[in-house]
C-alpha cells in the first residue's frame, strides 16, 4: 500500500507539473553565420516556431502570447517549423480567430512553413497516432485554409526565392508526409538547381540527415520535433535519438 501511494503520489505530482508549464513559453537567441553574400543584408533575425501543436490545449490564448513574443523580436523572418496543428483539426476552438491572432505576425520578409508529422488528420491517443501504408494520412483542406488566413506560406518540398536575396526551403516531413512515404525529395533533389551563392534556409520538420543536407547546400537547417527540453526525464534521452536535438550544430554551421 506504501509503496502503491508513493507511486500514485509521483503520477499526480508530474502531471501537475506538466500541465502547469505546458502553457510556458520560452525564448532562447542562438547565432549562426553564413559565409555568402546577400545583397543588401548584413545580418538577418530569424524568428522559428515550433510545435505550435494547436488543439485541445493550444488556442487562442497561447497564440496570442506567442505573436507578442514574436512581435517583441522584430524579426526580418519568420519560420515555422512543423507541427502546427495536432492532428485533429476539429480540436481548435474558432479556428478562424487563431488564423487572424497569428496572422497578426510581423516581419520584413513574412512567415514560411514545412509540415510535420502531426500536420496530418489521424487518429491520436497519449501523443501516439495511428495510420497505415494502405491508409496513409493526409493534410485537409481544412489546414490549407487556416494556413492562408493566418497568412503562413506553405512549402510542401518546394523551393522560393525571396526578395531575389535568399532562398527558403521546405520539406516534407519525414514520416508523415501527407500520402505515400516516397513523395519527400531528398534534399540534393529539392535543391538542386538552385542558385548555391545565395544563402539557402532549409525548414524541416525532424533533424534528419544534417550533413547531407549541408552538403546538398543547405547553409541553415531549421527544425523542431524533438521538444528537447521540455519533458522530464524524455529530454535527457533526447541526445541519443538525434544527432542535434536542440540548439546550434557548431561542426555543420
Amino acid at each position: 500500500m506504501i509503496a502503491g501511494s508513493l507511486i500514485i503520489i509521483a503520477v499526480i505530482t508530474v502531471c501537475v507539473y506538466g500541465f502547469v508549464h505546458s502553457k510556458d513559453t520560452i525564448t532562447t537567441t542562438y547565432s549562426a553565420n553564413v559565409d555568402k553574400a546577400c545583397s543588401g543584408v548584413k545580418t538577418m533575425k530569424i524568428v522559428e516556431i515550433a510545435d505550435l501543436h494547436l488543439g485541445y490545449d493550444a488556442g487562442e490564448k497561447e497564440m496570442q502570447k506567442v505573436v507578442k513574443l514574436v512581435n517583441a523580436q522584430h524579426p526580418d523572418l519568420i519560420c515555422v517549423a512543423g507541427d502546427i496543428f495536432n492532428n485533429n483539426y476539429s480540436a481548435i476552438k474558432d479556428p478562424d480567430k487563431v488564423a487572424k491572432t497569428l496572422a497578426g505576425m510581423k516581419s520584413r520578409y513574412g512567415t514560411y512553413a514545412c509540415w510535420g508529422n502531426h500536420d496530418v488528420a489521424e487518429p491520436i491517443m497519449f501523443g501516439f497516432t495511428f495510420s497505415s501504408k494502405r491508409d496513409p494520412a493526409e493534410h485537409t483542406k481544412d489546414m490549407y485554409s487556416f494556413l492562408k488566413k493566418a497568412d503562413i506560406k506553405i512549402l510542401e518540398d518546394e523551393t522560393t526565392l525571396v526578395d531575389d536575396k535568399f532562398y527558403i526551403a521546405g520539406r516534407l516531413d519525414a514520416h508523415k508526409p501527407g500520402g505515400d512515404i516516397t513523395a519527400r525529395k531528398t534534399a540534393r533533389q529539392l535543391l538542386a538547381g538552385l542558385d548555391k551563392s545565395k544563402p539557402i534556409i532549409l525548414l524541416d520538420h525532424e533533424p534528419k540527415d544534417l550533413q547531407g543536407a549541408a552538403d546538398a547546400g543547405a547553409d541553415l537547417d531549421i527544425s523542431g520535433h524533438t521538444h528537447d527540453g521540455q519533458f522530464f526525464p524524455l529530454n535527457m534521452t533526447q541526445g541519443m535519438m538525434w544527432e542535434n536535438p536542440c540548439g546550434v550544430l557548431k561542426k555543420i554551421l
